[in-house]
């Protein structure tokens, strides 16, 4: 098997993966229709970042190149070494640098050893497995080398390619993961090209060296050749086929699939990265993107998009353009995405009339000289004209705002911040602003000369670069932080300013988010007339559905558990909790195959019920739940043993023919509670 796979921790809200989508669709039209789909992300508690804080405990400016560089050259040499993946920082260093960060040291170990676990039964369920293809962030880093040292424990190891933002911008990741002998090639940039070349000699056997845009451990400078730019006429249509998508549903059951009308940004700002990334703005035609829009919200059923763009409104014209196209083939899609402060009241009203729902814009400051200085190339009555434009034509607003910005003063600072405070207010539920603290990040313009911007690289202590000696040529000149204008406390202190005029939620959002859930905690849902109690157990997701007077128990013991303690330690939770899911009509593995999305269950088709499913007999119907969009449903009880007998081992769809009409099959597996795995799982 040719595996595709996402490892987390990074935000899966409601929303399949852009970027798998994309190389799925590729694949698919050059001929490698075997590349399966593995997105681990909705199967354990949501977390931002749990291994870093860009700002630190005594108001340090981390760097974004390797931010959890200790953890990551722990895993490096535990797989050196042979020993636990998590434990591989030593303790006085490791503790250290969760403090700095404002995160508990025991907290932090505990996430590792539990991820560790997660991906542990996540391989230990999979068939062999011959290349897997890793989505890498800067959030899953660490986690990624995790799953890659797991993979090359086996005894049959498979080719494991890496791709993504992280290996793209930190050429120190990248290298440390290939001379480590982790991943076998790096794509750098734009993936389906280049991803689509190691799938054809991969099959062929041929030497991956020399492919435009791709590293290996043998040539780990990039060819001379760049790998060219695609022309987006030429991009294949996303593919949802290979994913889950009823995973995605939101508990109100609107899904949304990301879609790009364009690639690039015709912006230069200075602390951005991605403008780096895709080069140069690239818009495709008008009817290319009406046609697929129209094709995949026939196909998959959705009317709501995601546009992952870097800017929607790079090119206006084109833009007024496709909302009338919107309007004219009556699509009534409900959208949004980014742009540039560059709107008018007429524009914002044809794109609310065409399905414009909320936009999101990079106003970052409100002073003229603070743009100016971050080549914004927008001034403060822009801003606030575009803001105005789109909430006075019903289209919700959120804008982004950098505290710390070197060349920004507290004054300035203070006036925007007192400003976007007061459109929230005369706006609510309306306008909001996140908070994004300035940091440095390897592809940056004004990272070439921190001198220019008055900023000092501080690199990282020798002790760290010594747990992994043997690799720490390549980790020169990659800065832990960076000190001097604007940065520690008054830093700090304006993202204090923010936090104040936000509220609590979004303020933690910009730094550090603890888990959705929590090991110490349970989550209660209504199910039917069950109730569903989530909780976390290995790293991942486990539920339960319960009768009142379980609930009732359940919660009692949880509110009786230490703060902080795992609630498996809680020897009367953990003995209850057995008992509960002995009641349960199946008892949940420690599997999670790839699955597919169909139109229509087949009887060729295998099917499977995940393990993010549970059931339990009640009253003679056998209630059913989903544990990530929180749906239910209730059959007949007679179902229990068939569908107990899927959940050990996929069986051929006529299993269940003779207990389900047709319609309520496919009902099933769009809502997620039945799965179609493909002939190789």
């Amino acid at each position: 098997m040719r595996l595709l796979t996402l490892v987390p921790p990074y935000r899966h809200r409601h929303c399949p993966p852009a970027g798998a989508a994309a190389l799925l669709g590729q694949a698919r039209i050059d001929g490698h229709a075997d590349l399966e789909l593995l997105d681990l992300r909705p199967l354990t508690p949501d977390v931002l970042a749990p291994t870093f804080n860009p700002v630190g405990t005594f108001g340090e400016s981390f760097v974004m190149d390797i931010p959890d560089l200790p953890l990551a050259l722990g895993v490096l040499a535990a797989f050196r070494d042979g020993g636990p993946l998590a434990e591989g920082t030593p303790e006085p260093l490791f503790e250290r640098y969760a403090l700095e960060r404002g995160i508990h040291p025991r907290w932090l170990r505990g996430w590792l050893a539990d991820m560790e676990a997660f991906l542990e039964d996540v391989w230990r369920g999979l068939p062999a497995l011959s290349l897997v293809g890793l989505s890498v962030w800067s959030s899953n880093l660490t986690t990624s080398l995790m799953a890659a040292a797991m993979l090359k424990r086996r005894p049959a190891p498979p080719l494991i390619v890496a791709g993504g933002p992280q290996v793209s911008e930190s050429r120190a990741s990248a290298l440390l993961g290939l001379r480590a002998g982790l991943f076998d090639a790096v794509v750098v940039g734009e993936g389906e090209r280049a991803f689509c070349e190691i799938l054809r000699r991969h099959r062929a056997g041929e030497a991956l060296e020399g492919i435009p845009g791709v590293r290996t451990a043998a040539c780990p400078a990039l060819p001379e050749a760049s790998a060219p730019l695609i022309k987006l006429a030429e991009v294949a249509l996303p593919d949802f086929s290979r994913m889950d998508l009823a995973a995605y549903r939101a508990p109100s059951g609107q899904l949304r699939l990301p879609y790009q009308l364009s690639r690039g940004c015709t912006d230069r700002c200075t602390f951005c990265s991605e403008w780096v990334f895709w080069q140069r703005f690239r818009p495709a035609s008008v009817e290319r993107s009406l046609v697929q829009l129209e094709v995949l919200s026939a196909r998959w059923g959705v009317r709501a998009f995601h546009f992952t763009d870097s800017l929607l409104n790079g090119h206006p014209r084109q833009l007024r353009a496709f909302a009338e196209g919107l309007l004219e083939r009556d699509l009534q899609l409900d959208w949004g995405g980014f742009m540039r402060a560059q709107m008018d009241p007429e524009t914002a009203r044809l794109l609310r009339a065409a399905g414009c729902s909320y936009a999101y814009i990079g106003v970052e400051s409100l002073s003229d000289e603070t743009l100016a200085a971050m080549n914004k190339r927008r001034t403060r009555a822009q801003n606030l004209e575009a803001i105005d434009a789109l909430l006075e034509a019903g289209i919700a607003v959120s804008v982004g705002v950098i505290p710390g910005f070197p060349g920004d003063t507290r004054a300035r600072f203070l006036a925007t911040a007192r400003e976007l405070a007061a459109l929230a207010e005369a706006w609510p539920g309306r306008f909001s602003f996140n908070v994004e603290p300035f940091v440095v990040s390897p592809a940056q313009p004004l990272a070439r000369d921190l001198d220019a911007v008055g900023l000092r690289p501080v690199p990282w202590p020798p002790e760290i670069l010594d747990i992994t000696p043997e690799l720490a040529d390549l980790l020169e000149g990659v800065a832990c932080a960076v000190e001097g204008a604007n940065q520690g406390a008054e830093r700090a202190g304006q993202l204090q300013v923010l936090e104040v005029l936000t509220d609590a939620t979004r303020g933690a959002a910009a730094s550090h988010r603890p888990e959705d859930l929590p090991e110490d905690r349970a989550r209660f849902l209504s199910a039917g007339s069950l109730r569903l109690a989530l909780v976390k157990q290995r790293g991942r997701l486990v539920g339960a559905l319960l009768r009142p007077e379980e609930e009732a128990r359940l919660r009692a013991l949880v509110q009786e558990g230490r703060p902080g303690a795992p609630l498996g330690q809680h020897p009367g939770f953990a003995s209850t909790w057995r008992v509960l899911l002995e009641q349960q009509a199946w008892r949940p593995g420690r599997r999670a195959w790839p699955a597919r999305q169909v139109e229509r269950v087949e009887d060729r088709h295998r099917l499977w019920v995940p393990d993010h499913v549970v059931g339990r007999v009640e009253r003679g119907r056998l209630v059913l739940a989903h544990l990530l969009n929180g749906r239910s449903a209730s059959l007949p009880a007679a179902l229990a043993t068939p569908l107990a007998a899927l959940s050990e081992a996929a069986g051929a769809a006529p299993a269940l023919r003779g207990w389900l009409p047709q319609r309520e099959l496919d009902d099933l597996h769009r809502q997620g509670f039945l799965q179609v795995l493909p002939p190789s799982a």
